[in-house]
């Protein structure tokens, strides 16, 4: 019996996690060196390149319209300046400013909210029921699962894959699919969202709370939105992209030739009227007349 007992306690010693008694300090993971097992990361379902591309040939576009617009606008009020008094001329010229710097602040918004659209990377945990969207132009959604389907006027995840393209489009014919399986069940699960996070960093002339205003929350939407919003997207971001590009080069040339226009026209008409003013002039006879002489 002592040397049964003299063998279990020398075991005991050797090997001290095989201890039955789980409370016991050395067979604690701290003394053993053992680390709890990580919890698992979310899995990447999809990823697509950047529209930098896209945005920075838009951006020159801007440029050229804005040039058009301020350009076109000058060469206007050139012309209208014979034409009117002063006050109405500094009051045009303050619209025409206002005007020009709203025309360039709508056109860029157009842009970055095509560029907000647009999914970059779609990440899934489905233990915490968590789901990451990260959208070109600095903007990340962070969404909250429940964990039964969606009931009522709430959006589920396909009320969203398919009707809010509007503010989420994902392109797999431009993008790169990581795990079809996973993305399918993703965009047609039946859970809504809960809970929303929103990231966002502001742009050209916009503060962070107008950021946060700007881009729409999916978590305030209903279905009833969603419907109304069907099929209202125009398509790909590329795709708008690529109109607004136009739509910014036309602005620019429509202006600056409507302003040449209107700089002829009106140089034309002060010329005609200062000429005729100078035919139908005739002196009078008392400045003709000889001066009094003094007496």
């Amino acid at each position: 019996t002592r040397q049964v007992a003299t063998w279990q306690l020398a075991k005991r010693r050797v090997a001290p996690w095989r201890c039955a008694r789980a409370w016991c300090r050395p067979c604690s993971s701290e003394a053993t060196g053992e680390r709890p097992a990580p919890a698992p990361a979310p899995v990447l379902l999809f990823r697509a390149r950047s529209l930098e591309n896209e945005s920075r040939s838009v951006e020159n576009a801007i440029t050229f319209a804005t040039v058009g617009m301020s350009g076109g606008m000058g060469f206007a009020f050139l012309g209208l300046a014979p034409l009117t008094s002063p006050n109405l001329f500094m009051i045009g010229l303050l619209l025409a400013i206002f005007q020009v710097q709203f025309g360039y602040s709508l056109i860029t918004r157009q842009l970055y909210m095509q560029r907000r659209r647009w999914v970059m990377e779609l990440y899934r945990d489905e233990d915490k029921h968590l789901v990451t969207v990260v959208c070109d132009a600095n903007l990340k959604r962070v969404w909250t699962l429940g964990n039964d389907a969606a009931t009522g006027d709430t959006p589920s995840m396909q009320d969203i894959a398919e009707k809010g393209k509007m503010f989420f489009y994902l392109d797999r014919e431009v993008g790169e699919v990581m795990d079809a399986e996973g993305l399918d069940a993703l965009l047609a699960d039946s859970k809504g969202i809960e809970e929303e996070k929103v990231e966002v960093k502001p742009v050209i002339g916009e503060t962070e709370e107008l950021s946060k205003r700007i881009v729409q929350s999916f978590s305030e939407l209903t279905r009833t939105n969603l419907q109304q919003m069907a099929g209202k997207d125009g398509g790909s971001p590329i795709q708008q992209l690529d109109v607004l590009e136009r739509a910014a080069k036309i602005t620019g040339v429509s202006f600056m030739t409507m302003g040449l226009l209107f700089y002829v026209m009106g140089n034309w008409s002060a010329q005609n009227a200062i000429h005729r003013a100078a035919q139908s002039y005739t002196p009078s006879p008392a400045s003709h007349a000889s001066p009094a002489k003094a007496t």
